[in-house]
């Protein structure tokens, strides 16, 4: 599931752990610190007792054992992914084309997905979710084309496949930035060269959330209009960071769209950090789709498109949205 990926990914599983796990032959003895595929998991046991301690309400019940399983399991996977070589790297990665829906006709952005992490490493921005493609068509809907100009400066955090800010900057003449953690980027650079193969197409810049120096570097250019995020909020340790470096990106009068599929807890957690924060809740709309309607996508694959409710948020700074 995303929500245990993106732990054992994340920091609360240290990357010491991650990467140092060598190949061992597989032997009685050895199985109490080997996992699947002769993977050493000497030093992951307290880590994992660490990670069960803050479990979603819903599943804190599961056996510690199942839970030890399962990270075995993405440790054998993440070092799977490490060890590939180029060539079965690329022969792991999936293209597909979103079709944007509405006049004009023959709107697209290529994508490139990741469904077994072989290239991204396991992040969970590795494919194409729903919550994207319906800021996708919000967008679409309220933000006219721009003339190269007076072009907006659109901001993508957390890009993953980069499909939101690809398709500002290639349909509504935007100027566009990427940004990722630095174990996604090589995914979301090799999207952007897929629509824009002679350059010329968007940014793709380093931001960990928080950050106060890359956030600069990212708006060297100039602070940003709009700053555009899907499924960006179901780590809520994360969220105070996230809405940080947004307000930190905008222009005066700019706002933040942020999409995310309605999972429990997760709109109730992200309103709360809003409160806190230095952004203002302006609107919030409600989408229903099925699943992320692209043929062949990996999430439409493997589970069948299923109905899923879709929350968009728009933000403002407040100190700007106190005088509207």
């Amino acid at each position: 599931p995303k929500w245990l990926r993106s732990k054992v990914l994340g920091r609360r599983l240290s990357r010491r752990t991650l990467y140092r796990a060598p190949m061992a032959p597989m032997s009685p003895s050895a199985m109490d610190i080997v996992g699947p595929q002769g993977v050493n998991l000497d030093g992951i046991d307290d880590e994992c007792a660490a990670l069960l301690e803050d479990l979603p309400p819903e599943i804190a019940g599961i056996p510690s054992g199942v839970f030890h399983s399962l990270c075995e399991g993405l440790m054998a996977e993440i070092h799977r992914c490490h060890s590939a070589t180029p060539e079965e790297k690329e022969a792991a990665l999936k293209p597909i084309e979103l079709v944007v829906r509405g006049p004009p006709a023959g709107r697209s952005v290529k994508l490139v997905e990741d469904p077994t992490g072989s290239f991204a490493g396991r992040a969970t921005g590795a494919v194409l979710w729903p919550a994207a493609v319906a800021l996708i068509e919000h967008l679409d809907e309220t933000v006219e084309a721009c003339s190269p100009k007076g072009a907006l400066r659109v901001a993508e955090l957390g890009a993953g496949l980069g499909a939101v800010g690809m398709f500002m900057n290639k349909h509504k003449g935007c100027s566009v930035v990427l940004t990722e953690t630095a174990e996604t980027l090589p995914l979301l650079a090799r999207n952007a060269a897929e629509n824009f193969p002679d350059g010329g197409g968007p940014e793709v810049a380093e931001l960990y959330w928080g950050n106060p120096a890359q956030a600069e570097a990212v708006k060297a250019g100039g602070a940003f209009d709009l700053v555009v995020g899907s499924d960006v909020t179901y780590r809520p340790e994360f969220l105070m960071d996230l809405l940080l470096t947004a307000w930190s990106l905008l222009s005066p009068g700019g706002r933040v769209l942020l999409s995310l599929r309605d999972r429990p807890g997760e709109c109730e957690a992200f309103e709360t950090a809003c409160e806190e924060s230095e952004l203002r809740i302006q609107k919030r709309c409600e989408y229903t789709r099925m699943g992320t309607g692209v043929v062949g996508s990996a999430l439409d694959s493997n589970e069948g498109p299923e109905e899923c409710r879709i929350l968009l948020y728009e933000l403002l700074a407040k100190e700007f949205a106190s005088w509207l």
